[in-house]
């Protein structure tokens, strides 16, 4: 018996990986320069943030060891190092594939040095076939070089998946701080602010408000791409982000009262909640010229504004159906004419279960064709971004909070047998 060396391609030997890395980071940087200024002031960071993820990450390769084997073929002869040709009386090549998924080129790639044997495979349509060579083979001696060869191959690329690891979870954080040291060096060269910040004097007797539990967290984002260049950048009032906390809050401390109350709640309606809500936040703030910081505007909403600016809004609803909780999202998307707004959906649930239309609720809100990701965890509730349709650069931060009015016992809600 006798085993020749296999003549497939050999791995993990054309380049270093830290170099294609360093690559695929100055392509994040050239993807952030590349901008006019007032395009890149104009574009929200999260945005760019994932583009630069979607676009520059690398895909870890994931080896199957149940592999396949293929026909033998029978080999007539070789050459030797000497170069003189043997003739094999009983000569055949073994191949098995092994399928694979991720990034081709990773089997190019080393870290530090190669690795300390040579490895060789071909590459074929998402399989990686490892061969075996010779004379009189038997098949213990076919397996057992297979299996060593596979066995090292995956070894390789574990260390290889490792780094590339590291690189992908580092993209969001490298991208993100370019992206922001990018609009600080303009916004410092042009002596203005990114936004003006809305100031409100909160009352010093002001009583503290209970924080909820958090929910779970899901992520989605649209592409650079989709916002457009030739945007001139202004700067737009915003509500600081301490205050919007601040609101949540207030908001949720109310209504915790009012779950925890169903007696003195359950027959209000969506209008008087409100003005509950009203009256709490108006506690907290001091009003100006104009009188109360929070107003209400149609049935249902609360508003605050600077000028002809809407800097907060809020939506009361009492929970009938997924349609009602996506016109309410459209209402507040139909206030959206500025940049960063944020806003609060506030869903009262009078059934006597809450698990099911809280699903229904997150689902629906998660569903509506301009929501652009789940920012994060928020107090009281989830928050997400929503984009305008026609310009996504334009944000509204959304906060949905769902609370229970269970109703009373021996009693039944209006649509208690509704979606549920």
């Amino acid at each position: 018996m006798k085993i020749l060396p296999s003549d497939y391609p050999l791995l993990f030997n054309e380049r270093a990986l830290a170099d294609t890395i360093e690559g695929q980071l100055g392509r994040i940087r050239f993807a952030i320069n590349e901008p006019s200024d007032d395009a890149l002031l104009s574009m929200p960071t999260e945005d760019i943030v994932e583009h630069a993820y979607r676009n520059f990450r690398i895909e870890p390769v994931v080896i199957n060891k149940a592999g396949v084997s293929r026909k033998p073929t029978e080999i007539g002869g070789y050459r030797e190092d000497d170069g003189q040709h043997r003739v094999l009386e009983n000569g055949f090549k073994f191949e098995v594939a092994f399928p694979f998924t991720g990034a081709l080129g990773m089997f190019n790639h080393h870290i530090g040095k190669p690795p300390p044997r040579e490895l060789r495979a071909k590459r074929d349509n998402g399989e990686l076939l490892v061969a075996v060579h010779g004379e009189d083979l038997t098949a213990e001696a076919v397996k057992g070089e297979v299996s060593r060869e596979i066995d090292d191959i995956v070894a390789y690329m574990e260390r290889i998946n490792a780094e590339v690891t590291r690189y992908n979870e580092g993209i969001r954080n490298y991208a993100r701080n370019a992206v922001n040291s990018r609009k600080d060096r303009i916004l410092r060269a042009r002596e203005i602010a990114a936004s003006i910040g809305y100031d409100m004097q909160r009352r010093p007797d002001a009583p503290p408000t209970y924080i909820s539990q958090e929910l779970q967290r899901v992520v989605r984002a649209r592409r650079i791409a989709e916002v457009r260049e030739g945007v001139s950048f202004v700067p737009e009032p915003v509500i600081e982000e301490d205050e919007y906390k601040h609101i949540l809050d207030v908001m949720s401390g109310m209504a915790l009262m009012m779950e925890r109350s169903p007696r003195t709640f359950t027959k209000l309606k969506e209008e008087e909640i409100r003005d509950h809500f009203l009256l709490q936040l108006n506690g907290h703030y001091k009003g100006g010229a104009l009188g109360e910081t929070f107003n209400r505007r149609g049935k249902t909403d609360i508003l605050v504004r600077e000028q002809d600016k809407n800097l907060f809004i809020a939506e009361c609803k009492i929970w009938k159906s997924a349609d009602g909780i996506t016109a309410a999202i459209d209402q507040l998307l139909s206030y959206l004419t500025w940049r960063d707004t944020k806003a609060a959906l506030v869903v009262f649930v009078k059934r006597k279960g809450i698990a099911g239309p809280l699903k229904k609720i997150m689902k629906t809100v998660e569903a509506h064709q301009c929501m652009k990701r789940v920012e994060g965890k928020a107090d009281g509730g989830r928050r997400f971004v929503f984009g305008e349709r026609d310009d996504p650069s334009r944000e509204i931060v959304l906060t949905v909070m769902v609370f229970h009015i269970p109703p009373l016992d021996g009693a039944s809600s209006a649509g208690d047998f509704e979606e549920q």
